[in-house]
């Protein structure tokens, strides 16, 4: 191993690395009965089966996080499409209401504000119908109103012009 190792006096724990292999290294000084440094006790372990159990988990958690986020992705997406599929058939409802397709109707069997949302849409479709029918309605009646005046004022008119043909004849009976 090519190490470098530090002054005799202090203490280190280095990792060194050298080709697939992983070494740990303890540098302890040795001191005499003055204290001062002599020597070095140096350990060396070799740590290459701890080290690669531990690049092994981490890659383990690594892929286990990737995945807990594309499941977490998924159901964000599940959610959003179950969330908002109601919304899409709303929309095409009234879609179809405005080009005059009144047959609609919606499941109301939604909870919140997305069933009351498609309970009001129904009224409101329900009570478009019935107002059309209404104007139907009334627009038959103006129909057979209308012709039946129109009728009257036909009466009226050949009564008058009867009238004004008599009222020709006694005048001019009353000239001679």
């Amino acid at each position: 191993l090519d190490l470098t190792f530090p002054a005799l006096d202090q203490v280190d724990l280095l990792t060194h690395k050298a080709g697939d292999a992983a070494y740990s290294i303890a540098v302890q000084p040795i001191r005499d009965m003055n204290g001062r440094p002599v020597a070095r006790l140096v350990s060396v372990t070799d740590i290459t089966k701890g080290f690669i159990l531990s690049r092994n988990r981490d890659r383990i958690h690594i892929m286990a996080m990737a995945g807990a986020i594309l499941l977490g992705l998924f159901s964000l997406r599940l959610y959003v499409t179950r969330a908002f599929r109601p919304l899409e058939v709303a929309v095409e409802m009234i879609s179809k209401v405005a080009a005059g397709n009144l047959t609609q109707k919606l499941d109301t069997g939604q909870p919140g504000e997305i069933g009351t949302l498609s309970s009001s849409l129904n009224d409101m479709n329900k009570n478009l119908q019935h107002m059309i029918l209404e104007i139907t309605t009334i627009t038959q009646r103006l129909i057979s109103s209308s012709d039946h005046l129109s009728g009257v004022a036909g009466q009226i008119i050949n009564n008058s012009e009867q009238n004004a043909e008599r009222a020709n004849n006694v005048a001019a009976a009353a000239q001679k």
